[in-house]
C-alpha cells in the first residue's frame, strides 16, 4: 500500500491537506464518499494530535446529509475512535455520532 511508503510528515501535510481541500469543495457525492474512504485508510497512520486537530474538525463542518456520505462519516469516526484518547471520544466524537444517528435520512438498519 502506498501509505506504508510515505513518511509521516508527507502524509500529514500533503496528502491529508489535499484530502481536506477536496472534501471541503462542493463536489459530487461520489467524490465526497471517496475522500472519506481515503481519510478512513489514512487515519490508521495518523497520530492523536492530527486526528483531533485536523480530521475531527473537518468532519464536524460537514453540511451534506446524504446517506452515503453519512455512512462514510460514521466509518471514519469508528476508525479514528480507535486512535484517540477517551476524552476526545467523549467530547468530540460522541456528540457528532448522536447527531448523525438521529438524521432523518438514515434508515434504522443503517
Amino acid at each position: 500500500m502506498i501509505l506504508e511508503k510515505l513518511d509521516f510528515t508527507s502524509l500529514k501535510t500533503q496528502l491529508l491537506g489535499k484530502l481536506q481541500l477536496l472534501y471541503g469543495t462542493p463536489l459530487t457525492l461520489g467524490v465526497k464518499v471517496s475522500t472519506l474512504i481515503a481519510i478512513h485508510a489514512l487515519s490508521k497512520t495518523l497520530d492523536k494530535y492530527t486526528i483531533s486537530e485536523k480530521v475531527i474538525p473537518m468532519l464536524r463542518e460537514n453540511i451534506t446529509r446524504e446517506p452515503g456520505v453519512l455512512m462514510a462519516m460514521l466509518a471514519v469516526y469508528d476508525e479514528i475512535s480507535k486512535h484517540v484518547d477517551i476524552e476526545i471520544i467523549a467530547r468530540e466524537i460522541m456528540p457528532q455520532l448522536w447527531k448523525l444517528c438521529i438524521d432523518p435520512l438514515l434508515k434504522v438498519n443503517q
